[in-house]
């Protein structure tokens, strides 16, 4: 990203770079959707299966004020603290930011664990803003 500014710059052009912050990102990742991604990627099958059933049957168990609450069934998130789960979100996520590249001219997509981003490189500041701020709405939607 920093050479291409800098080859930008060389040129008399603006780059711009948004990035976003995914609000419980973890939480957030569904085992079918990321099973159904990572078959997509022709990830090994062992892998593939090893995930699936280390996500399968999580729960989450809440203390609050010392009273412990009932367990309740995740469908949804991978462990957060995990090495593991960094890896398994940016494969879940992979999509948007390969649609983001392949849908809008000029954008690049990247990630930073739970915080997409695009860069994008034009000659007028008033069109960067009003692109960036277009294809970031997209994203969101």
């Amino acid at each position: 990203m920093v050479d291409g500014a800098h080859s930008a710059w060389k040129e008399d052009n603006i780059t711009g770079v948004h990035l976003m912050h995914m609000k419980a990102a973890f939480q957030t990742v569904v085992r079918g959707r990321l099973i159904h991604a990572m078959k997509g990627k022709r990830i090994d099958g062992d892998l593939i299966g090893w995930t699936e059933s280390w996500l399968l049957d999580r729960t989450v168990d809440m203390v609050l004020e010392g009273n412990v609450l009932q367990s309740h069934p995740l469908e949804a998130a991978v462990p957060q603290g995990s090495p593991m789960s960094l890896i398994l979100f940016a494969i879940h996520t992979a999509g948007l930011i390969t649609w983001v590249a392949e849908s809008l001219l000029s954008v690049e997509g990247l990630s930073s664990v739970d915080d997409p981003g695009w860069v994008a490189t034009r000659k007028d500041m008033n069109q960067l803003v009003k692109e960036m701020e277009a294809f970031t709405g997209e994203s969101i939607e």
